[in-house]
Parts: structure tokens; C-alpha cells; sequence
């Protein structure tokens, strides 16, 4: 009885391709940056970094506050899970918001297929690109959040990504 149930489990484990593998993984980068405010630092604003993946469903965030030169710098969210999938790439994505009036408002946002790889982004966040009123269409605030190196719209710009594998 003992090796039957062995054995399903086993044909379980392999037919939904899953195996108990404890492990720790990225959800969210290092990202290091600026807050600007028509060309000036902006000072003590709360940005979060904010992570969720598809294995699971986890979350994680964090905040953090500008310095005086409009400079903050936080991350990466590590997550622990149980299992590890073969078959099937897993989903992850991150964003950074801003608090404005007592809201968290994105600003950046990066997401996709696999496992979140690679070391810091280093990004200028232009809060004089956030929209004056609320109700911004979906379509467009991902547009506008989304990191771009050249994209006069976008709220934030990255200036650099190391996608080296930083421990």
C-alpha cells in the first residue's frame, strides 16, 4: 500500500510537473533613481516598490524616502517558494509608485514571461509627467509607466539596466 502511494504521488509530481524544491527567487530588481519635479529634486517623497509573481500568487513590498537631492535607492523583494515548475514559464512583474494625496499612484512598471534576472535599474522620475486628474485610462497609464529609454510621455525613464545575476 505504502509503494502505491509512493508511486501515485510520484506520477503526480511528474505528470503536473512540479517538484517540492524549496528555493528563493527574485520578484523585483534594485532600483535606483531620482525624483524630479520639472527638472528639480524633489525631497521626503514615499515611493513603494512593489512585487507580484505568478508562481503562487506572492507578493512583497517595500518603501523607501527621497533624500534631500531628490536620490532614493532600494531592492530587490526575494520570495521563498515550495515547488519548482518545468513546464510553463512563470509570470512576474514589478512597479513603483509614488504617495499622492494619501494614494499610492504607479510610476513604473515592468513585467513578462520567466524569471525576473539581472541587478539594478536605474531610472529619473519626472512627477511633473503624472496626469493633473484622476481616471486615466488603462491603455495609457501603462503606456506612460512602462520603463522605456526614449519615451518623452513616460512618467519614468531608465537611464541604465545591469542585467547582470546579482546575488
Amino acid at each position: 500500500m505504502l509503494k502505491k502511494t509512493i508511486l501515485c504521488l510520484a506520477l503526480i509530481l511528474i505528470v503536473t510537473s512540479c517538484i517540492p524544491f524549496p528555493h528563493i527567487y527574485r520578484t523585483a530588481p534594485k532600483v535606483d533613481g531620482v525624483v524630479l519635479n520639472n527638472g528639480e529634486p524633489v525631497r521626503n517623497t514615499v515611493l513603494h516598490l512593489n512585487s507580484r509573481t505568478g508562481l503562487c500568487n506572492s507578493e512583497g513590498s517595500i518603501k523607501t524616502v527621497t533624500d534631500e537631492n531628490g536620490r532614493f535607492s532600494f531592492g530587490p523583494i526575494w520570495n521563498f517558494g515550495l515547488i519548482t515548475f518545468f513546464i510553463g514559464d512563470p509570470i512576474y512583474g514589478w512597479s513603483l509608485s509614488v504617495d499622492r494625496d494619501s494614494k499610492e499612484v504607479p510610476i513604473a512598471q515592468e513585467g513578462g514571461l520567466g524569471i525576473l534576472r539581472g541587478g539594478t535599474r536605474k531610472i529619473i522620475c519626472r512627477l511633473d509627467k503624472l496626469p493633473e486628474k484622476e481616471g486615466l485610462n488603462n491603455e495609457d497609464l501603462y503606456f506612460r509607466t512602462r520603463l522605456f529609454k526614449e519615451n518623452t510621455e513616460a512618467i519614468c525613464i531608465l537611464m541604465e539596466e545591469d542585467r547582470s545575476t546579482e546575488k
